[in-house]
């Protein structure tokens, strides 16, 4: 906005958004406040909106443009402003009473919250603002917000702190502790009941986000009047008011519990937690009682994060002889998972994987066995669980919560199966099975909870797995289908057991295909189980060839959803490379023409029928046809590939250049083919490429670029090739310089940017003198450079992986004629390099992004060293010195240090990685 716009016009504006039908208006007013809030005007208009106070929409829009503003745009303000800025946000929340909405006094909360940790020059913030607004019941409620946010804001990436900030910040929270903790238990002692039970939660949630961020001591926090009062919420809730009460308590226990991780404690104070937290089984039993599932969540929760916190100790510290204290909480754990709900066992997951994974590395058998017992009830719990309604009919729908609780369940198990031995949970299962009277729901979870184990049985064993399979082929009609379903999953795991004992796969075979002619979900375990065998029993799969196409053949008179057929034709055609090459070619010809078949009726119909099924299926065939090829042979898949199935796939490209998707699946299976058939593709080399320049210089799809950088993978090295190759990348490259030179066309095009450079690694890993040599260099460095600020993780890791390739040609040890090129590239753009992936690291990239631009820099470093610190030094003096408040972002000191550590001799590249991302924390 170029003038300050009149307040009558703001208001219409804000009424138009909230209160008028008419959408043309709503969308006009909502552009012109959103031109608003990024001008400097806001600042003013939002302070008088506020002041006005003409109705809740005005008051919301200004208190939420005011924190925007701070958070985003506090740049725009001169440090003589922040003064009345602070006192004016003051003197908004003076005014807000308990009729205030709740979202506007948030908004004000916050804003003032980030202005404190802007604003360096204000001195003790915390004691001034407890002085001021804790004498006033009604500023009670908006100052427990306000100390709430201050600790969590701390971190918070878009107010850009800097970490010598941050130190001063969270010192002064450490300080100010005492101060806040005398408040909360002054506010817990409050005689009005009234004033109380409005600011309960608040009381508890501000005293958790300093607990969270370690600004009050354990010993301190462990014995206020705050946590002792939440620990008497969770024993006894008979007298809450409010739910939220009870969530709230349950996060200090908990945020109690993690702090010692975080803080090192003496023993006796853990025990002494511990046990208090312990004492909470009682409150449990009660609640199971009272039937209130929603207390049993909360209590289960927090005997989770008691386990978590004292895991360490539980495995370390125990032995068979004596098993440390804290093992009790497993015991606790074990209660919640016998709940009928198995929500609450779903909430212990993690803590099992994590200690399944301690004792995985541990390796010690005698060790494990201490937890042995836990692991048994753990699954004979889940056994309960997983059972179905006696009632229940069908199988479970993928879309059930209990679908999902099963899947979870089944990994889970297969997770913590070695704790107790897969052969023992195996016959355990197998007993109940044998038991009289057995139900069929729990037939079919113990066959459920073997399936999870099958896989991990040994192949020798000879007593159990015999008598399953025969059960399972001798299942009777009338058994209910769930009970086959997993039936038919069991099979599909023990495919290696089968693949061990051959004179048991005919029945397994015929027992698949029966039930691949089933309905209601029955054919896709099927194909699931036979994909299985295949792999398997390749060997002895190579005598069922016929049948296994014949079943190819019919696949589309089979209820088998997508994945299960692509999962059957990839066991088939893992299968059909085991035949003698002169054999493969004909049956991989017929099973792609199931395929071709269907794509080709497709395309001559009128009908729009989505094809993607049929391209999966065909790119799967060519994706596992491996035959084994000696030197000089000719792949047997190339005729069928090239001359049987190219102009098809190439009609395809045409006809579906329009539908991204569909093309991206067609380009994925031509890759696949590709791969499948390596440098015999050539045939359709030239052709291929031709038609992907005609598309994508149209329609622009990235997948082609990708499919590019797998033709120079394969063809680079080919002398024939290289001219055509290198003209392909000249003519991707304009329509992709003027897609990523539009406005914000990086960030709105990552996949081109991935896909592109991908494609001109492999033009320095394959024909690197060659690439070099063109004309094209120049500019696609220089568009790495500026796509070095890209925050999209693949699009950033292809571009620093360009440049990573490119430069390590200039080492010493490099190739004597491409080392000169890869100099001159150094001397000419090494400086807007190392300016920008700096500028990249701090102001852009995550810090787990940081690993590649390191691997640049080393690669520049050792090419050029004097290059490489000039151009860091300049660098580093064009950084801003000061954040948006005001605060030092980096010493004179701490950039010496930064620059002299990372190019000094001998540093590794892990060191130089530490060294930057300890130097961008001074400006994030």
């Amino acid at each position: 906005m170029e003038e300050e716009p009149k307040i009558e016009d703001v208001l219409k504006n804000i009424y138009d958004l909230y209160g008028n039908p008419d959408v043309t208006k709503k969308e006009g007013a909502s552009k012109y406040l959103a031109k608003l809030q990024d001008s400097i005007y806001s600042w003013k208009i939002s302070d008088r909106l506020l002041a006005e106070k003409r109705d809740i929409h005005s008051c919301y829009y200004a208190a939420q443009t005011l924190r925007s503003k701070i958070q985003h745009s506090f740049h725009e303000l001169h440090e003589s402003d922040y003064a009345s800025l602070r006192d004016s946000i003051i003197s908004h929340i003076e005014h807000i009473t308990v009729n205030t909405n709740p979202t506007i006094a948030k908004q004000l909360c916050l804003a003032l919250a980030d202005l404190v940790l802007l604003m360096a020059s204000w001195q003790k913030p915390v004691s001034n603002l407890v002085e001021k607004f804790s004498h006033n019941s009604d500023s009670l409620q908006p100052l427990l917000m306000l100390l709430t946010f201050l600790p969590e804001e701390v971190d918070a990436r878009y107010l850009r702190l800097g970490e010598n900030r941050r130190k001063q910040i969270l010192n002064e929270l450490d300080t100010s502790s005492p101060i806040i903790l005398n408040f909360l238990q002054s506010c817990i002692m409050i005689g009005d009941a009234n004033v109380l039970q409005h600011i309960y939660v608040d009381i508890i949630q501000c005293f958790n986000s300093w607990i969270k961020m370690d600004c009050i001591k354990l010993d301190d926090a462990a014995n206020s009047a705050v946590f002792l009062y939440a620990f008497k919420i969770l024993a006894d809730p008979s007298g809450l008011t409010n739910e939220k009460q009870l969530e709230v308590a349950s996060d200090c226990v908990c945020a109690i519990l993690e702090a010692i991780i975080l803080e090192r404690t003496s023993d006796e104070l853990e025990k002494n937690i511990f046990m208090g937290v312990l004492q909470l089984e009682s409150a449990y039993q009660n609640a199971v009682m009272n039937e209130d599932a929603d207390k049993c969540m909360v209590l289960c929760r927090i005997f989770t994060v008691l386990a978590e916190t004292f895991l360490p100790r539980i495995v370390n510290s125990s032995t068979p002889a004596n098993p440390h204290y804290s093992i009790k909480a497993l015991d606790m754990l074990i209660l919640c998972v016998g709940h009928f709900d198995f929500e609450l066992a779903q909430i212990t997951f993690t803590l099992w994987y994590r200690l399944s994974e301690d004792l995985y590395h541990k390796n010690d058998d005698a060790h494990t066995a201490i937890f042995e017992s836990y692991i048994e009830r753990l699954i004979e719990a889940l056994f309960k669980h997983c059972q179905l309604d006696a009632d229940h009919e069908g199988l479970i729908n993928k879309e059930d919560s209990f679908y999902d609780f099963r899947f979870k369940v089944l990994e889970l198990i297969k997770d913590v199966s070695f704790i107790v031995r897969s052969k023992k949970c195996f016959q355990h299962m197998f007993n109940i099975l044998q038991n009289p009277g057995v139900t069929w729901e729990a037939t079919e979870a113990a066959l459920f909870i073997m399936e999870c184990v099958a896989r991990n049985l040994d192949v020798k064993e000879e007593k159990i797995v015999p008598k399953v399979i025969e059960a399972i082929l001798n299942l009777p009609e009338t058994c209910h289908i769930a009970i086959r379903y997993t039936s038919v999953n069991i099979l599909g795991q023990l495919c290696d057991w089968i693949s061990a004992h051959p004179s048991t796969l005919e029945a397994v075979l015929n027992f698949l295909l029966a039930a691949l002619q089933r309905k209601a979900g029955l054919a896709s375990a099927a194909a699931q189980s036979l994909q299985l065998i295949c792999t398997s029993c390749h060997r002895e799969m190579i005598n069922h060839v016929s049948g296994l196409l014949e079943i190819a053949r019919c696949l589309e008179m089979f209820e088998v959803q997508d994945d299960a057929a692509i999962a059957l034709l990839k066991g088939i055609s893992t299968t059909v490379s085991r035949l003698p090459n002169e054999r493969v070619t004909e049956v991989m010809r017929q099973l792609c023409n199931y395929q071709v078949t269907h794509l080709c009726m497709l395309m001559e119909s009128t009908t729009k029928k989505d094809p993607s099924p049929w391209i999966d299926r065909l790119a799967a065939i060519y994706r596992y046809m491996i035959p084994k090829i000696g030197e000089n042979e000719t792949n047997p898949a190339t005729i069928v590939i090239t001359r049987d199935n190219w102009p098809v796939l190439s009609k395809m490209l045409d006809h579906y250049k329009d539908a991204e998707k569909i093309i991206e699946r067609i380009v994925r299976c031509i890759r696949y083919g590709i791969r499948c058939i390596s440098h015999d593709a050539l045939p359709i080399l030239e052709s291929l490429v031709t038609q992907m320049v005609n598309v994508y210089t149209s329609h622009k799809h990235s997948c082609l670029l990708y499919l590019g950088s797998i033709l120079v993978d394969e063809f680079g090295k080919d002398g024939r090739c290289i001219n055509g190759l290198l003209h392909m990348l000249e003519a991707f490259i304009e329509p992709t310089f003027n897609l990523l030179q539009a406005e914000n066309g990086l960030k709105n095009n990552p996949d081109t940017v991935d896909d592109f450079f991908r494609l001109v690694v492999r033009f320095i890993q394959r024909m690197p003198l060659n690439f070099l040599q063109s004309q094209l260099v120049t500019p696609i460095i220089q568009c790495a450079t500026l796509a070095c600020t890209l925050d999209h993780r693949d699009a950033n890791t292809s571009v620093m992986k360009f440049l990573t390739n490119l430069l390590s040609h200039g080492k010493i040890n490099g190739d004597p004629s491409i080392r000169p090129f890869v100099h001159h590239i150094v001397q000419t753009h090494g400086e807007g390099i190392v300016g920008n992936l700096l500028y990249a690291s701090i102001f852009y990239l995550h810090s787990d992004m940081l690993s590649d631009v390191v691997d640049v820099m080393m690669e520049m470093k050792s090419i050029n060293c004097e290059t490489f610190n000039d151009a860091l030094k300049k660098s580093l003096n064009q950084l801003p010195r000061k954040n948006a408040g005001g605060s030092v972002t980096a010493t004179d000191e701490q950039m010496n240090a930064f620059f002299l550590n990372v190019t000094k001799s001998g540093v590794s590249t892990r060191q130089i990685l530490h060294e930057l991302q300890d130097f961008c924390r001074l400006f994030r």
